[in-house]
């Protein structure tokens, strides 16, 4: 019988996608108790505070917390409507004037109708009444940077040669700001100019200027093929499309590709890098399979949404030679996963982690601790968030060239204990 695991959320997509725009505050219109959760997520995966202050927001709508005030709505709102709250957390979230306000109610606050009649002059302001909240975090994510673009009001813009938008990179992602900055060097080597990470640590002028970019590069398809969409149908910036994160060698080398053959741009220095890394890559292989025989024959198994989960068992089968014994796509389209593993006959896998024991597993902490904890494998490498938890002192991409070299680094050395 399949384990079943707590997945994130439609809800916690929207508010994170909300809390990736910098100096913006996002207001929940709900109890207490649908605020703290997602509050600490957000400021741990985007930290805005630069001191440790837990007296600095012992204020009425924040409770101590930084990030995403909330109504705390209670018995009586629920009764006769929470608006009169809304109104008040409202204007002092506007007295501190951020670049942007995101408010969205709860499922308790949509459930009874609450509408988000609330405006302010000067300042973009979001509303998300239902954000779907039976949806996948993919899908809220979207529906939170749908509203976003809605409310700057964004026109058409001359387009400038050379400058892109990376699309699907979000604050969830795990170590997405140091994957930001390393897709943007292998951007730099081709000659083109990154606008924005859509959805990312934008800011409000970014977000406007995101209009004159001459094309969007899609990084994760599973948190941007509606807003792809939005950006062709109303701003008329196309697209570049790939059905796998840009992570292994391969990968990597068809996404500059990709993008350099809709700019005409020179993807040499770039692709030179990744071949010397490569050549990196492959003595380090070479020296610990002729000592140990490793990595070839061992086996693994991953947990993650469908276009990230593809190119690490692409990375760990024709790459490493290892063998896929468990693959579960939490969300995204699982088809491009399918024709792999049937061209290369491992058809009728197992869809549940914890029902095979494994050399190492690839998914988020929790899942890894629980595996570690039933006995079916010593090692486990974090790609998607929660982390593992550990303190991290330099950068820890997990896409990109570097975060290529993460994986392979952290599975050979796994193994090779």
């Amino acid at each position: 019988m399949p384990s079943e695991h707590q997945m994130p959320d439609g809800l916690l997509g929207a508010l994170f996608a909300l809390e990736g725009v910098r100096n913006s505050v996002t207001i929940l219109n709900g109890p207490t108790g649908c605020k703290y959760y997602p509050a600490s997520l957000s400021d741990s995966m985007f930290q805005r505070e630069i001191s440790f202050n837990p007296l600095q927001h012992v204020t009425e709508f924040y409770f101590g917390q930084p990030r995403i005030p909330c109504t705390y709505m209670d018995s009586h709102d629920y009764i006769m409507g929470a608006e009169g709250k809304l109104h008040r957390i409202f204007r002092a979230v506007e007295e501190r004037r951020p670049d942007f306000i995101g408010v969205v109610n709860s499922p308790g606050a949509s459930l009874i109708g609450e509408g988000l009649r609330v405006d302010s002059q000067d300042i973009p302001v979001a509303r998300m009444e239902s954000p779907g909240y039976s949806e996948s975090i993919s899908e809220g994510y979207q529906r939170g940077v749908l509203a976003i673009l809605e409310a700057m009001d964004l026109q058409p813009k001359e387009r400038k040669i050379g400058q892109v938008n990376l699309l699907g990179l979000s604050i969830w992602h795990l170590g997405w700001e140091d994957s930001l900055q390393d897709l943007r060097h292998l951007l730099h080597l081709c000659g083109l100019e990154l606008c924005i990470a859509i959805g990312a640590g934008w800011t409000a002028s970014e977000i406007r200027e995101s209009a004159s970019s001459s094309l969007n590069v899609v990084v994760d398809k599973d948190f941007c093929s509606r807003i792809c969409r939005w950006y062709e149908e109303e701003l008329g910036v196309p697209h570049v499309d790939f059905d796998r994160c840009p992570l292994g060698f391969d990968a990597l080398e068809d996404w500059v590709a990709g993008i350099c053959a809709q700019l005409d741009a020179d993807p040499g220095p770039a692709m030179g890098e990744i071949k010397s890394r490569r050549r990196l890559a492959y003595r380090e292989i070479s020296r610990l399979n002729a000592a140990t025989g490793l990595p070839k024959g061992r086996t693994f198994s991953v947990s993650a949404h469908a276009s990230l989960a593809l190119p690490v068992i692409e990375a760990l089968h024709s790459y490493l030679g290892m063998v896929p014994v468990a693959v579960k796509v939490c969300s995204g389209d699982r088809g491009p996963i399918d024709s792999y593993l049937s061209r290369h006959g491992l058809t009728g896998l197992d869809d549940d982690l914890m029902e095979s024991p494994v050399d190492i597993a690839l998914a988020d902490g929790n899942t890894i601790a629980a595996l570690m904890a039933k006995g079916l494998t010593d090692n486990g490498l974090d790609i998607i968030y929660p982390g593992l938890r550990s303190v991290q002192l330099r950068p820890e991409p997990v896409l990109g060239l570097e975060g290529t070299m993460r994986l392979l680094d952290r599975v050979l050395n796994s193994l090779a204990r």
